[in-house]
């Protein structure tokens, strides 16, 4: 399950080489929201470099998060932890930024990318090691 979870973004990231035109579809404009697209601009990305770059970070924060989990002996917190991550957070995320967008920011141009997501996981790895040090001195 672990794995799946970290290749998840991968797949979905896979969009990249499909024609700039259906790429761009799946952009989040202030205006024209749709499902679709609150979901698929946190996977979608203008170029290669912007993809490596945001699946770098991914790999790096999750897998940190992971082994720390692991070593605190609670490796269904990570599974939880990423698929609230990877299916409800990209909404959450999407959404705030269009009200946001909407009311104070005033950003016409496309959103996308997975920077929110890696967020979410530099946030957990925090937490993760947090929690691993307090289960291994709550031991002692």
């Amino acid at each position: 399950m672990s794995l799946i979870l970290l290749t998840l973004p991968i797949i979905i990231c896979t969009c990249i080489f499909y024609s700039p035109k259906i790429r761009s579809s799946f952009y989040l404009y202030l205006g024209n929201e749709t499902l679709m697209t609150l979901y698929l601009s946190n996977f979608s990305h203008s170029d290669i470099e912007h993809l490596i770059g945001n699946l770098a970070y991914y790999f790096i924060f999750a897998i940190l998060s992971y082994l720390l989990l692991w070593c605190a002996g609670e490796i269904r917190k990570f599974v939880y932890s990423s698929i609230i991550l990877l299916i409800p957070y990209p909404f959450l995320i999407s959404v705030i930024w269009s009200l946001l967008n909407r009311f104070f920011i005033h950003f016409y141009g496309p959103s996308y990318g997975f920077s929110g997501v890696v967020g979410g996981y530099i946030s957990l790895c925090i937490i993760s090691a947090i929690h691993l040090l307090h289960v291994k001195f709550q031991a002692h």
